[in-house]
C-alpha cells in the first residue's frame, strides 16, 4: 500500500514536470496547421505574459495561416514593439503587408530586417515581391543575393520555382555570397 502511494505520487510529480504551457501547445498546433487551436492557446499565452514577443509572433503566424493578414500584421507589430530587434517578425510582417497590397511597407520592413539579419531567406522573397508589385515596369529583374550556403541546389531550384510561380514575367538571377 505504501509503495503504491509513493508510485502514484511519483507519477503525479512527473506529470507536473512535463506539463506544457499554452505557448508550447500553441507552437505545436501551429506546426500541425491547426491555426484556430494555435490562436486559442497563444492568446492564453499572451494573457499570461504580455511581454512574450515570441507568443505574439507565433500568434501572427497563426492568423497569417488563416488568411487574416490584418490581424497577422497587428500581432507581428506587437512582437516588434516588445522586441524591436526581431528580424523574423519584420520579415513575416512584410509578407503580410504584401498580401494586403501595402508593398512599400513590406519593402521598409524587409530593409529593417536586412540590417539585423541578412541571412533570412523569407525577407528576400518578401522584398522581391514588394519591389515587383510596387513598380510599373514591364520587365522586372530581381537580383537575389543569398548570404548563406544552401545544403543542396534543390533549395535554389525550389526557391526559383516559387518566385517564378508568384511573379510571371520575372527575370531572376540568384547569386551566392560568403559575406
Amino acid at each position: 500500500m505504501k509503495l503504491q502511494k509513493i508510485f502514484l505520487m511519483l507519477i503525479f510529480a512527473l506529470s507536473l514536470t512535463y506539463a506544457q504551457t499554452p505557448f508550447e501547445d500553441g507552437k505545436k498546433k501551429l506546426e500541425n496547421n491547426d491555426f484556430l487551436g494555435a490562436i486559442k492557446d497563444l492568446e492564453k499565452a499572451v494573457g499570461q505574459d504580455k511581454n512574450n514577443a515570441q507568443a505574439y509572433y507565433q500568434l501572427g503566424s497563426a492568423w497569417y495561416g488563416l488568411g487574416n493578414y490584418q490581424q497577422a500584421v497587428k500581432q507581428y507589430t506587437q512582437a516588434i514593439t516588445i522586441k524591436p530587434t526581431y528580424p523574423a517578425a519584420y520579415a513575416s510582417r512584410a509578407s503580410a503587408f504584401n498580401s494586403l497590397g501595402d508593398h512599400q511597407a513590406a519593402i521598409a520592413d524587409c530593409d529593417k530586417a536586412l540590417i539585423m539579419d541578412p541571412s533570412l531567406p523569407s525577407m528576400y522573397i518578401s522584398r522581391s515581391v514588394g519591389l515587383f508589385f510596387s513598380t510599373r515596369a514591364t520587365h522586372h529583374i530581381i537580383f537575389l543575393r543569398l548570404f548563406f550556403r544552401p545544403r543542396s541546389h534543390t533549395f535554389l531550384f525550389r526557391l526559383r520555382s516559387r518566385l517564378l510561380s508568384c511573379l510571371p514575367g520575372l527575370c531572376l538571377r540568384i547569386t551566392l555570397s560568403s559575406q
